[in-house]
């Protein structure tokens, strides 16, 4: 993940007037702004453009504070320098502004890619937008070389429909049920409560374990209705990222979300471990990290992943959680296909229940770490490493201090 979201830089990017290129060339000064942008914590202002104090895209809101009018001068113009060889055309400066309703509108045809309910972006802080080159996507996406396990040999439970007051299966036996870890006294128990609401939640077994949920899938003979199927039914509740005051681009919930309740997965580009180290090698210092490691099967130490995803260009609005040291949410690994073993889904749950508009979060490390690392100990780390580990800024009780990516 990104260790931007607990940096706040101070980087100012190359600014762009995407009112001064062609249509054909529109698309990649859009690009353009967006890899200079990509670090979520990177902040930009831009000339107001417009006087009024919202957006008028509905999908987008920006509140900015009213400044004194000034008076623009003209763009520069376009030079040529003459040489006896052939006549080369030398660009003009850049105008330092960004066409800020341009991007927005950028921004919202690629937030309407996603299905489920509206995902809005809310900047109160100035007049910067998310990554425009960023590809919002419902699916993971395989690279080359990654390959889904064959359907063909996918298993499914026996139960019947009207069981369990006609929520599928049921607790008698399960096949499904059957796949995961028993307690302390050999018992098995669905991950998700017999809710009889709209959506069911982790229960606190789950939420205390993390242990692997089997969902059953389309093999399985209890139907959609099934209260073991949460996760594949994908996200149910509203979102927005919203652009925090120290630390890039941040997520919240405009409902307020229950405890155990589903919110999204992360999602990607799923890439082989081997592009993932060359991925890895190639980022520069203090670049943003999005890679995830689907390792829930492997032996620790002993084993590398399959497979990895990798966020950084393509994802879910939970590409934009930030860390905390006592976060609210937490990530859950979830099969459907329960012989694929590379292959699965990372899906976010509320860890107690969230006040509307609060910002979600999650641990990074995502262990019972509690190790804090002092200023001192930083400097230490990073003469022997060659690598200062990150500032943490959640500002909770029990921060760690600093963390490494």
């Amino acid at each position: 993940m990104s260790s931007a979201a607990a940096n706040n830089s101070s980087a100012r990017p190359e600014y762009v007037d995407l009112t001064t290129v062609s249509d054909s060339e529109h698309s990649d000064a859009a690009t353009s702004i967006g890899d200079q942008s990509r670090g979520r914590s990177t902040t930009t202002s831009s000339r107001k453009r417009q006087s009024s104090d919202h957006s008028s895209d509905s999908d987008i809101v920006i509140k900015r504070p009213r400044r004194a009018a000034t008076t623009q001068t003209s763009a520069p113009t376009t030079s040529t320098t003459t040489l006896t060889a052939p006549v080369i055309r030398v660009a003009s400066p850049r105008p330092s502004f960004i066409d800020a309703p341009a991007l927005r509108k950028q921004v919202v045809r690629n937030l309407k890619e996603l299905t489920g309910p509206k995902v809005k972006v809310v900047n109160d802080i100035d007049d910067s937008s998310p990554p425009v080159n960023f590809r919002f996507v419902n699916d993971n996406v395989l690279a080359a070389g990654v390959q889904k396990a064959d359907e063909q040999f996918m298993t499914g439970c026996n139960c019947h429909p009207e069981n369990g007051r006609n929520i599928g299966c049921e607790y008698l036996y399960c096949e499904c049920v059957e796949e995961s870890e028993p307690n302390a006294q050999g018992q098995r128990h669905f991950a998700y409560s017999a809710a009889k609401r709209s959506f069911g939640c982790l229960r606190d077994v789950h939420l205390r374990t993390r242990d692997h949920i089997y969902e059953c899938n389309k093999m399985c003979n209890c139907g959609d209705n099934c209260k073991n199927r949460v996760v594949q039914w994908g996200r149910k509740v509203p979102l927005e990222i919203f652009k925090t005051t120290n630390r890039g681009w941040g997520l919240r919930c405009p409902k307020a979300l229950q405890k155990g309740q589903f919110i999204d997965t992360y999602r990607g580009e799923i890439i082989t471990n081997e592009e993932s180290d060359r991925r890895g090698f190639a980022r520069q210092e203090n670049e943003d990290n999005y890679l995830f490691g689907l390792d829930k099967f492997c032996e620790a130490g002993e084993q590398e992943p399959t497979y990895v995803i990798d966020g950084m260009h393509m994802g879910a609005p939970t590409r934009f959680i930030n860390h905390c040291c006592q976060p609210n949410c937490a990530i859950y690994t979830v099969s459907y296909n329960h012989n694929d073993k590379n292959m699965y889904e990372l899906a976010f749950f509320a860890m107690r229940d969230i006040p509307a508009l609060d910002e979600l979060t999650f641990d990074y490390k995502d262990n019972d770490e509690t190790f804090v690392i002092t200023d001192a100990m930083a400097d230490e780390m990073e003469k022997e490493n060659g690598e200062r580990p990150t500032k943490c800024l959640c500002g909770a009780q029990e921060c760690r201090g600093y963390f490494f990516h």
